[in-house]
């Protein structure tokens, strides 16, 4: 997952876009923001001042990452949403688990990226797959060696950019 997401946000700056990763946990900012950073990618943590955080340049193509708790009133032009298992969510309950995921996918203007474990989803994957079903939303899925589902691919040039990719 995190060599798809690595690949992703290197895409979408070639772009020029202003991208945000949201995880659920101030643990996953912090694994995350070390794993991209492993590969190269330079990630700026949105964590309070208390916590040494410093304030982020938007305007700047470093990818900002926060927890979804703190990503309320942040806009980007590709958000990206990983480690939507069941797991990471199994403290939030009913319609704020529903207020999360929301708070997430509408950071973006442009583009949304959502990735899962086949079978370790979380509970609203079925609405969003329902979502593409009426075609509200476009689907792309990737399945990594092994079988395991991973993070899905850049859509091909004559694929909608303002599309939400989701695996």
């Amino acid at each position: 997952e995190i060599d798809h997401l690595a690949e992703v946000l290197r895409e979408r700056r070639l772009m020029n876009n202003r991208c945000g990763i949201i995880v659920p946990t101030n643990r996953d900012l912090y694994s995350v923001a070390t794993k991209l950073g492993e590969r190269g990618i330079e990630i700026h943590k949105a964590v309070s001042l208390r916590r040494g955080g410093t304030p982020p340049d938007f305007n700047s193509l470093t990818p900002v990452i926060a927890s979804y708790h703190s990503a309320k009133g942040l806009t980007f032009d590709t958000v990206l949403l990983p480690k939507l298992v069941q797991t990471n969510f199994s403290r939030v309950k009913g319609e704020f688990r529903n207020r999360l995921l929301l708070v997430g996918i509408t950071r973006a203007t442009q583009w949304a990226y959502l990735s899962t474990v086949s079978g370790w989803e979380v509970g609203e994957v079925g609405l969003l797959r329902d979502a593409a079903a009426n075609g509200d939303l476009f689907v792309k899925s990737a399945i990594a060696a092994g079988g395991q589902s991973s993070a899905p691919q850049a859509p091909d040039a004559h694929e909608n950019d303002d599309d939400v990719g989701f695996l």
